[in-house]
């Protein structure tokens, strides 16, 4: 436990067990990145373990995953804490429906980190759960975290301690800010119906689990009295490490950033104080992105004994006062609980001197070593937060224009926006990249900004901010309310994605592999090119025939997929164009086939 040697990989949590594929799921995050948003259906529809870099590279087998998990993914963020991607992608608009804004109801901030998924055997009506309950936002960053993964199998009564769960999920629906959702409604419903039932998979060595949610009205959380305690926690204040050290007889260690300890003015009363090793912070684990470069500590760790047994608690909560004294912030703890002789103790698992815990990678920090605080930078950036919160609240709305073969989009909003300390502040859609940033001066007095002309297949609500205070600039994405959204937006993006006979050959194969079989969708997609030297081809010299049969007898389903597809295609003038020779006229007979056996 604890031991940096046991890593995982975040999105290996996601993928189904073998046999069953996802039914609904829900996530929260404080905050998240459009990018890592993107490859989450590839591990949870498509059941993905490859590299997911490579897979985003293929748009049809993105496109795919995507349209597969709208109607059954809802991921809650921090309104305003959606981080401004760095190049712009034409599918960040289907991530709309997954994407629910929403914010802390006591004036704190929204920072559970979950996936709670719920996965249908493929064949039979056997029903499985996952909680993954990280430390981690939904971003791809290299920080050092920690996360508790639970699987759970329904039972048959309602049992108490899934009842902060419960509550944490019936919150999001009263949160959510965007308005009617029928499929998001249908997804928590599903969940909701079925959560109190959950019993859960206690992890190797413990022998109980429960769960504390924060922050919905007025709780609080402290550990237990106890006799040994150690914190990690990457953001500190002074009263909140007071009261945890309180809790204890002995408080022993503190392991957190060194510019946050430097902040405190005064050394926490804790025995020994760590960092991370600087080795440690920078280490290269190859999952660097221009979107996310945040390295070091945020894994959120309360660990301490009590008599002959080990408390390890766990999830969103750093050692501050919003987020543990005052219940201002909305907060996930798990607490696994054990003896002390299976699981370790406090002196095993953290002590820089045993070797077999965290205590290789920590140093000591010392108060004589705090580096001195930039202040002006500190001002900055609370004008940065400030302004953020300000675009956050505001009622911005989008409207969409239709200009001869293009589109334009004007941002407005009921009252002038006044942001304080701001020089600079520019704002573009995040399909179409910051290169066409334009200012949003016009906010300011009253009036509406206007967007850069664009394509049908680009429209899309989310927009992209930058602000500058000083040498220092903040950027973030909103999804926003949009009038005049023309129906036709996610066929253009369709027509964008299969532009041509390959591409559509390419989506023909997919739907018909064997992916509800828990087939890697990696291995499709790498066996997409030795179709390729047919694309120009008849269909009919294609060995496709016995795969449309196979999918007619076993799974009509994908068929119906296809009939979708086809009408979207063929719906818009040069939409034939990219169906092969001789297709149409052999799927006429499916067509026949399907309405005569009722599908």
């Amino acid at each position: 436990m604890l031991s940096p040697n046991n890593r995982s990989v975040y999105t290996d949590a996601l993928v189904p067990p073998t046999g069953f594929q996802l039914d609904a799921g829900v996530a929260t995050s404080f905050s998240m990145d459009l990018t890592t948003l993107l490859s989450v259906p590839l591990q949870l529809v498509m059941q993905s373990t490859e590299d997911y870099r490579q897979l985003l590279e293929d748009p049809v087998t993105l496109y795919d995953s995507l349209r597969r998990a709208t109607d059954r993914v809802r991921v809650f963020v921090q309104r305003g804490q959606i981080h401004a991607p760095s190049r712009d992608h034409r599918l960040y608009g289907l991530l709309e429906p997954m994407i629910r804004q929403t914010v802390a109801p006591r004036g704190g901030a929204f920072h559970p980190k979950l996936w709670l998924l719920r996965f249908k055997a493929e064949e039979g009506d056997e029903v499985a759960y996952r909680l993954m309950v990280p430390s981690k936002n939904l971003t791809a960053d290299r920080a050092w975290d920690i996360a508790v993964t639970l699987e759970g199998v329904l039972g048959d009564r309602v049992l108490p301690i899934n009842r902060d769960l419960t509550r944490l999920l019936e919150s999001l629906g009263g949160a959510d800010e965007e308005g009617a959702d029928p499929a998001g409604a249908e997804v928590l419903g599903s969940i909701l119906s079925e959560i109190g039932r959950i019993v859960w998979e206690v992890p190797d060595g413990f022998d109980s689990v429960r769960f504390r949610v924060l922050g919905l009205d007025r709780q609080t959380w402290r550990p237990r009295r106890n006799e040994n305690l150690a914190v990690i926690s990457p953001f500190v204040r002074p009263d909140a490490l007071q009261a945890l050290a309180e809790s204890s007889d002995r408080p022993r260690f503190l392991i957190s950033r060194a510019n946050e300890l430097s902040a405190l003015g005064t050394a926490p009363p804790f025995e020994a104080i760590y960092t991370l090793h600087e080795a440690a912070e920078t280490e290269e684990t190859g999952d660097a992105t221009e979107e996310s470069p945040e390295a070091g500590l945020h894994a959120k760790v309360y660990l301490y004994q009590v008599g002959k047994r080990t408390h390890l608690v766990l999830g969103s909560a750093n050692a501050s006062d919003s987020a543990l004294l005052l219940g201002r912030n909305v907060e996930l703890l798990v607490e696994l609980e054990g003896l002390s002789r299976r699981v370790g103790r406090v002196e095993d698992l953290l002590d820089p001197d045993d070797g077999r815990g965290l205590g290789k990678l920590l140093v000591h920090w010392r108060s004589e070593e705090a580096e001195p605080i930039d202040e002006t930078a500190r001002a900055n950036e609370r004008k940065l937060d400030a302004a953020r919160k300000v675009l956050s609240a505001s009622e911005m709305e989008l409207a969409c224009i239709p200009d001869g073969d293009q589109w334009r989009m004007a941002l407005s909003t009921p009252e002038p926006i006044e942001l304080e300390g701001i020089a600079e502040a520019v704002c573009w859609p995040v399909t179409i990249g910051q290169q066409h940033a334009v200012s949003m001066a016009p906010l300011f007095s009253g009036g509406a900004v206007t967007l850069p002309g664009q394509s049908l297949s680009s429209l899309t609500a989310l927009v992209a901010f930058q602000l500058k205070a000083g040498g220092l600039r903040q950027a973030f994405v909103l999804r926003l309310p949009v009038t005049g959204m023309p129906e036709g937006r996610d066929r253009a993006i369709l027509r964008y994605v299969v532009r041509d006979r390959k591409s559509f050959i390419r989506y023909l194969l997919l739907l018909l592999a064997g992916l509800g079989d828990s087939a890697d969708v990696g291995d499709v997609a790498r066996n997409f090119d030795r179709w390729d030297h047919w694309h120009s081809g008849d269909f009919e010299d294609m060995p496709l025939l016995e795969e449309l049969v196979r999918a007619f007898a076993r799974d009509p389903k994908r068929l119906k997929r296809i009939r979708e597809i086809v009408e979207d295609l063929t719906s818009d003038q040069g939409g034939e164009d990219v169906l092969p020779a001789g297709f149409l006229s052999l799927w006429q007979v499916f067509e026949e086939a399907m309405v005569a056996d009722g599908h």
